[in-house]
């Protein structure tokens, strides 16, 4: 029996594929697989991160502690999460943004971050940190020597 290959009838060149269809499967895929990241991804950082904040809240209530930043400090919570972070409210609202701007597929948001970031090192937290070390002295700095100021 003749090989189909080297068949009269088999005159061409026997393509696996119709390439526009191969094009268009990678344009489906790629559109596909860009959807499903970034409402993966974005619905994990949201959900992490308001569960982080929820974690949060609970660990101040307990420990009688204001969430406001500018009303003073009573302790050093080192229990829970700030056992992973000295700083778990901002890496929450940093997921929740960060989510945020992925489901909402707005780049703007996501740009945002950027300057939010900035402030938030220079304008909060290296101010908070100097207030907890004025107001604790040793027993703040070795929680700060042990424990990351995010993750």
């Amino acid at each position: 029996m003749p090989d189909v290959e080297d068949s009269p009838l088999q005159d061409h060149a026997n393509v696996l594929v119709m390439p526009p269809l191969l094009y268009l499967g990678a344009l489906v895929f790629g559109v596909a697989a860009q959807w499903i990241v970034r409402w993966a991804v974005g619905a994990l950082l949201l959900a992490g991160g308001i569960a982080v904040a929820l974690a949060f809240a609970r660990a101040f209530e307990r420990s009688g502690q204001d969430k406001n930043p500018n009303t003073p400090t009573p302790a050093v919570i080192s229990g829970g999460l700030y056992r992973y972070s000295r700083n778990p409210a901002y890496v929450s609202l940093t997921a929740v943004l960060l989510g945020l701007g992925l489901l909402l597929n707005n780049a703007w948001i996501l740009l945002a971050a950027i300057p939010v970031l900035a402030i938030l090192h220079f304008g909060v937290i290296l101010r908070e940190e100097a207030y907890l070390e004025r107001t604790f002295g040793d027993e703040y700095l070795r929680y700060k020597a042990g424990v990351r100021r995010w993750l």
